[in-house]
């Protein structure tokens, strides 16, 4: 962010406007999550005005390492999270997106990413992952904050928790060639019987499929992951915010619960989804 640069000595705003720098990559080095709703608004503004380039930073991780995270396994950021985080940028105004810290020698997923890199018209109709970025301590004393891990301490039927996010794809418009979209909640210390609800955009998923698994697969009672097939409440192009609140707890259990991961896969298909463009007999 801004307040951040100039809290370490860096005008970059001065830097562009006075035509200084032929580019600039925003980062920070101490957070490698992948982070696809990165705060990078401010800066592809001043690029335009003061004819800048801006490069969106794809982190290398699709989390870090967390030890309020018991098993958790940090794993490289896979391509359709690659994707996202790239399409993202560029929906926001980024001139191009920089790469680094991929596994050498490059293996098949690294040159799958950096070929699916090239801009936004190699980006539109390809399967998306976002894995919004979970909160970094040390990232957010410097300013560089994030939704989750979002902990709701008890249950209060009014009291509803946001999580922002920001997406890429026109879901709207792209309706026939889209072939699922998910919304995916990983929510510890989460039991079956447990009373959620979950809003899109204002909007109940109360009459979505939601599918529930084990929350971690070393540790498969730390909670639940809750994926909703979407077909009626869908994310929009651009801002987004899920909404969720526990609405009750059985009798004698004490505590909340913890928005731990959310993410949103959007899935192209080879052809047109559904029957109303097929001769059915």
């Amino acid at each position: 962010t801004e307040q951040m640069c100039l809290a370490g000595g860096l005008d970059v705003r001065s830097w562009m406007e006075e035509g200084l720098v032929d580019y600039v990559v925003p980062l920070l080095y101490l957070d490698w999550t992948l982070d696809p709703d990165m705060p990078i608004d401010w800066l592809t503004q001043l690029g335009r005005e003061n004819d800048v380039s801006v490069y969106g930073m794809l982190q290398p991780c699709d989390t870090d390492y967390d030890e309020r995270r018991r098993f958790h396994t940090v794993e490289k950021s896979t391509p359709a999270q690659m994707r996202a985080a790239a399409a993202n940028f560029f929906d926001r105004g980024a001139d191009g997106v920089y790469a680094w810290y991929m596994p050498w020698p490059l293996g098949d997923a690294e040159r799958r990413t950096l070929a699916d890199l090239g801009g936004p018209d190699v980006l539109n109709e390809a399967t998306k992952h976002y894995r919004l970025r979970r909160r970094d301590d040390r990232a957010t004393e410097l300013g560089y904050d994030a939704a989750i891990p979002l902990e709701i301490p008890m249950a209060d039927p009014g009291r509803r928790y946001e999580v922002p996010f920001y997406i890429a794809d026109d879901v709207e418009a792209a309706a026939d060639r889209i072939r699922q979209v998910l919304l995916k909640i990983n929510v510890s210390s989460l039991i079956s019987a447990d009373r959620l609800t979950v809003l899109l955009n204002g909007r109940s998923l109360a009459g979505e499929t939601c599918l529930r698994s084990y929350g971690g697969v070393i540790n498969p009672f730390y909670g639940q992951w809750l994926e909703f097939q979407l077909q009626d409440v869908r994310p929009v192009k651009g801002p987004n915010v899920l909404q969720i609140s526990l609405d009750g707890r059985p009798e004698g259990l004490e505590g909340g619960v913890t928005v731990e991961d959310v993410e949103v896969i959007v899935e192209y298909g080879s052809y047109p989804s559904g029957l109303d463009r097929a001769i059915v007999s």
